[in-house]
C-alpha cells in the first residue's frame, strides 16, 4: 500500500477478521524465509503472534504516547487512527504491513495495548472494539 493510502483499503483492512489480519502479517514475516513449501494458514498465525509479541513493548511505547492517536481513539475515527498508528509503526514493520499491524491493533482495541499505559482519565472506553 505504498505511498498514499486511500480510505477504501483502509477499510478493507476494517472489514477483514482478526485472523485474517494474523494471516496477512504471517505471511509478510514468512516472506523473509526461504522455504519450498508456503506455511499453512496455522502457521501463519503463530509466525504474526510471535512477531507481534517480540514488537509489543515497542509498538507500545510508540503508539499509547502519542497524542494524535489518543486524539482519533477519542473521536471513535478508525480509519484515521489506523492511518496514525501505521506511520507511527512503519520503521518497525520491517518487511510486514504497518497498515496490517495497526488494522490489527484497532481492531482487538487499542485499550488493550495501551491498558497499561492510559489512566481512564486520559481517554473515554474503547466502544465495543476489545
Amino acid at each position: 500500500m505504498g505511498g498514499e493510502v486511500e480510505t477504501y483499503q483502509v477499510e478493507g483492512l476494517l472489514a477483514l477478521s482478526e485472523r485474517d489480519l494474523l494471516i496477512m502479517i504471517g505471511s509478510d514475516v514468512a516472506s523473509e524465509e526461504s522455504r519450498f513449501f508456503p506455511p499453512d494458514s496455522g502457521e501463519l498465525i503463530k509466525k504474526a503472534t510471535e512477531w507481534l509479541n517480540t514488537k509489543h513493548a515497542h509498538l507500545q511505547s510508540v503508539v499509547c504516547s502519542n497524542n494524535v492517536v489518543i486524539s482519533f481513539y477519542k473521536k471513535d475515527d478508525l480509519v484515521a487512527l489506523i492511518v496514525a498508528i501505521a506511520d507511527l509503526i512503519a520503521s518497525l514493520c520491517v518487511n510486514v504491513s504497518p497498515f496490517s499491524v495497526a488494522a490489527l491493533i484497532t481492531k482487538k482495541g487499542v485499550s488493550v495495548l495501551c491498558e497499561n499505559v492510559w489512566e481512564p482519565a486520559d481517554v473515554t472506553q474503547d466502544k465495543g472494539r476489545q
